[in-house]
């Protein structure tokens, strides 16, 4: 075995001998010995471990205290044993006068233990600098202190006050001691390191990249693939930074690669280590493409404050109870009609939840195609096959009978909605009404139910949300636009707003671009206002009156959603308000258009 090797800073020449002397019987040691006390020893031993390497650092006293500052390697002190104390004693009684002891804690120490056993009236002085043993030793010379027993420090300064000094120094069995201790502590020191080593070699040699920090997010340990994308890297690095005390999963798709990470906190001596590894599988399709998206907590609440709902917190408007939502783990229908922040409500329960460390899984139905259906149902990557995930499934009425009922045993046989948290957002009618498909889920699921109001039942908010967003849209694109006057903001009060969040967000993106002035003019809002008939041809102000250039058929649909809206969408009283019966009101609800901004 190689032997350890010792760097022995020694703050007197005699001690250096002692070491030499009590080093060259031994070949399990080598040691290289240095003379120079305090700040000249430091100095000595930074320069030494910065050019050669050595398992342990031996010195003494105030000098070994000095080098522990400036290193990370083990300094073993020197002990002076209580006979070398002893030996100090019984040399300044020959002397026959007054003396004191002044030293570090280490001389210090045994001196005081051996004074009280021995019943010796000695007065003993501990310093931990030079200053500290100038002030004791002024005091010591107007008191008429005749000798003081010391170590090397105090020895020097002793001259200067005119007092005769004892060195205290340490036998050759002390160095010994010290030499035993310091082979022990160099064994330790290269074991920990070869098993440091063999822990990096076994993670390099796992098929994922790894990285270690500290809490300040500085890296420890870097074990990366030269191909990994800045995008992946910036990933793991804010996965670090967020410092949670839980484990945190991430996903990222990047050139048709997915790469899965995992952020694992750690306490070490009572500071926080965070370990993020990356493992990475080539996709045989790419995800987004096919209706199948990730994103963590970080992005979800990115994604919601940067929007409209998160600008102006409409949400709020809605009284909503959200707190049993977010306690329960069943799975969740969020539904409305078109345009009411479902999916953003969602991304919000999700950031909220507890499952908030964990991925957000998007699967968009209508867009999945053969291979995002292949890869759904399939793949053992699948989402369904996953744990401890949040999966949110839109446009479930996309998909066929026959998906459907696949996609539900799926579900049901790997017990998808016990692992991870599912929400269904879901589109309505004006009426209420949804896709069968919904209904089959929250009986065969046990759904919880979430209805998102439309932006119509509390049309008093619009003139906040208005100005809240309208602050944005001028920092956005350097407009100065104030607000409605008067009589627009009443246009946009007894509009119906049929695409409820999602087209009142779009009016207001028009309005702002097309005003030159401080105020959003009433001409402005009902030239914009009748352009939404392109896309909303029922839509009218409920105080206005119709347009002349409306179809009869037209003109009934109108009639229909105003009478559904009065009557809070209850088609029975609908129908007597219109003087027709159920069925035919039914028969004019099909022939409902629908319009390109559904959801």
């Amino acid at each position: 075995m190689r032997p350890i090797k010792i760097l022995g800073i020694a703050p007197y020449e005699g001690i250096a001998s002692l070491m030499q002397q009590a080093a060259e019987s031994r070949d399990d040691l080598q040691i290289v010995v240095h003379v120079g006390n305090l700040t000249a020893g430091a100095e000595i031993a930074a320069a030494q471990t910065a050019q050669e390497e050595y398992d342990v650092i031996l010195s003494r006293g105030g000098t070994a205290e000095a080098i522990r500052r400036c290193t990370d390697l083990k300094v073993v002190d020197i002990p002076l044993s209580v006979y070398d104390i002893l030996r100090s004693i019984k040399l300044a009684e020959n002397h026959n006068c007054k003396y004191a002891v002044i030293g570090f804690p280490a001389i210090t120490r045994n001196a005081t233990f051996l004074c009280e056993v021995l019943r010796y009236n000695v007065d003993i002085y501990t310093i931990h600098d030079q200053k500290e043993a100038r002030t004791i030793l002024q005091g010591l010379e107007n008191s008429g202190c005749q000798m003081v027993l010391c170590d090397v420090v105090t020895n020097s300064l002793a001259q200067e006050y005119g007092i005769p000094a004892l060195l205290i120094t340490s036998g050759i069995e002390s160095v010994e001691d010290a030499l035993n201790t310091a082979v022990q502590e160099g064994l330790a020191r290269r074991k920990a390191l070869e098993l440091a080593q063999f822990f990096q070699d076994v993670i390099r040699a796992m098929p994922y990249d790894t990285l270690v920090s500290d809490e300040a997010g500085q890296d420890l340990f870097v074990s990366l693939s030269p191909e990994l994308p800045d995008s992946v890297l910036a990933k793991a690095h804010s996965a670090i930074m967020q410092r949670t005390a839980e484990p945190h999963r991430s996903c990222l798709e990047e050139n048709g690669i997915r790469y899965a990470l995992q952020s694992t906190p750690i306490q070490m001596e009572g500071a926080l280590r965070h370990v993020v590894t990356i493992e990475k599988s080539r996709l045989s399709i790419p995800l987004e493409k096919y209706g199948i998206a990730y994103s963590d907590r970080q992005q979800a609440v990115d994604t919601f404050f940067d929007s409209f709902y998160g600008i102006t917190q409409s949400f709020s408007t809605a009284n909503l109870t959200l707190e049993q939502y977010l306690q329960s783990n069943r799975p969740l229908v969020v539904y409305g009609e078109p345009g009411t922040a479902k999916p953003q409500m969602v991304q919000m329960l999700y950031a909220k939840g507890p499952l908030s460390n964990a991925p957000l899984i998007k699967i968009d139905c209508a867009m999945l195609m053969h291979p995002g259906w292949k890869y759904l149902m399939a793949s053992d990557r699948s989402p369904l096959m996953g744990d401890g995930c949040t999966l949110m499934m839109s446009h479930v009425e996309a998909l066929t009978d026959e998906q459907f009922s696949e996609l539900f045993s799926t579900i049901m046989a790997l017990h998808t909605q016990e692992r991870n948290r599912l929400f269904f957002v879901a589109s309505s009618s004006s009426s209420g009404t949804m896709h069968p498909h919904y209904a089959r889920l929250v009986d065969m699921l046990n759904c919880l139910m979430l209805q998102m109001p439309p932006l119509r039942s509390h049309l008093q908010d619009i003139p906040r949300l208005s100005g809240l967003y309208i602050s944005t849209l001028n920092m956005r694109n350097a407009r100065a636009v104030i607000g409605f006057e008067p009589e627009a903001n009443l246009c946009m009060t007894e509009y119906s707003w049929p695409g409820n969040y999602d087209q009142f967000c779009r009016v207001l993106d028009e309005l702002v671009l097309h005003t030159t002035t401080p105020y959003i003019s009433v001409e402005t809002v009902r030239d914009q206002l009748k352009r939404e008939c392109t896309f909303y041809p029922g839509a009218v102000s409920q105080t206005h009156a119709l347009p002349v250039d409306l179809t009869l058929e037209e003109i009934e649909q109108i009639a229909v959603q105003q009478a559904l809206q009065a009557e809070n969408g209850n088609q029975k009283r609908a129908a007597e308000r219109l003087g027709i019966s159920r069925t035919t009101l039914w028969r004019m609800l099909q022939k409902e258009t629908p319009h390109p901004h559904r959801k």
